[in-house]
């Protein structure tokens, strides 16, 4: 359980998702709320509005709706369409073959 590794979690109230989307995500290309996204560690699609923001080592980290249980942040969060891509790079990372 993943829970005991985060310090709190954020309460947002729906009308204000996207904006604190728009704040806390580190990459370009935001996205909506109404889109669908893959957690890796979860191996499970979620829809953004899910999306959890939580306090941990002083700093505000996007996480899945999974994160308690499988620990999926946005660093592991990919398109639908990208998962055999990101699988097979996440693989090679772990064997000490990724860059």
């Amino acid at each position: 359980n993943l829970e005991i590794l985060h310090e709190m979690e954020y309460v947002i109230p729906d009308a204000d998702r996207q904006k604190v989307l728009e704040e806390v995500y580190l990459f370009q290309d935001v996205p909506k709320l109404d889109d669908t996204l893959f957690d890796l560690h979860e191996e499970k699609t979620f829809a953004v509005r899910d999306f959890r923001v939580i306090r941990w080592h002083g700093a505000n980290l996007l996480a899945s709706p999974y994160f308690p249980r499988s620990g999926g942040m946005l660093v592991d969060w990919v398109a639908p369409g990208e998962t055999d891509k990101a699988v097979r790079a996440f693989a090679r990372k772990e064997d000490g073959d990724g860059e």
